[in-house]
């Protein structure tokens, strides 16, 4: 993504990341973005903080996750599932190729509920909020 924002106030990069599989039974979900911002290249990557959720079980959207000074000290640290382009990743097997519009050092970001099966990352739960603050 392209946006404008000022360059001299701190910016929160926030997604709500939703499995688009969930419906289809299939498990594994992952979150891979870069943003150019103020001569700057934001990627998804382990400086992110991310919870949990389950939108479709009634759990809430974070309230203020986009505002800076939104407390995420009980968020995890997104966990990495490898670059774009290594071929070793779940996402790259699946699709057969990196994200094409993304640049090579973007990371593959989750997190777990702790419940998840290691083989299929995000599989327990089908909504995830990450976020990182540029200050």
């Amino acid at each position: 993504f392209n946006f404008q924002a000022s360059c001299d106030e701190p910016t929160v990069y926030a997604i709500h990341g939703i499995d688009g599989e969930a419906e289809a039974g299939v498990a594994g979900a992952g979150i891979i973005a870069e943003f150019n911002h103020c001569g700057e290249v934001i990627r998804t990557n382990t400086k992110w903080k991310c919870t949990a959720s389950d939108l479709q079980n009634a759990a809430p959207v974070p309230p203020q996750y986009m505002d800076p000074n939104f407390d995420d000290s009980t968020w995890q640290v997104a966990t990495s599932y490898g670059k774009n382009g290594d071929s070793s990743n779940y996402w790259y097997h699946w699709m057969e190729r990196p994200v094409d519009e993304i640049g090579p050092g973007a990371t593959w970001i989750w997190t777990s509920d702790g419940r998840e099966d290691p083989q299929h990352p995000g599989s327990s739960h089908n909504d995830v909020f990450c976020r990182y603050v540029r200050k």
